[in-house]
């Protein structure tokens, strides 16, 4: 994404005297939203159907520009109880196991 030449100006006058920049904070806002919609598609083409520990990160290329990395682990969840939709499920846990029980 490109940033506007006349909200660049802005922008460093207010650096000076602190503040928000509202700007940038909306040009990161879009770019974090795009990277995780371009990591579900990739994760989606690789048979997962939802990203773990999903992370960002930012670092300068040069004056005025920088990068964002969204990277987390694709994988492939299933319901833990069949009968319950599994929007329904969040929160859900399997309680754990003592020594010697098996799958239900």
């Amino acid at each position: 994404r490109a940033k506007h030449v006349g909200r660049d100006i802005a922008a460093s006058i207010k650096n000076l005297v602190g503040g928000e920049l509202r700007g940038y904070t909306e040009l990161l806002t879009e770019a974090r939203r795009q990277s995780i919609q371009r990591m579900m598609a990739e994760a989606q083409s690789r048979g997962a159907n939802a990203v773990v520990n999903v992370r960002f990160t930012t670092s300068a290329i040069t004056q005025g520009a920088a990068e964002l990395y969204a990277y987390g682990t694709a994988v492939r969840l299933e319901p833990l109880r069949p009968d319950i939709p599994p929007a329904e499920q969040v929160g859900l846990v399997t309680p754990p196991r003592t020594a010697g029980e098996t799958s239900p």
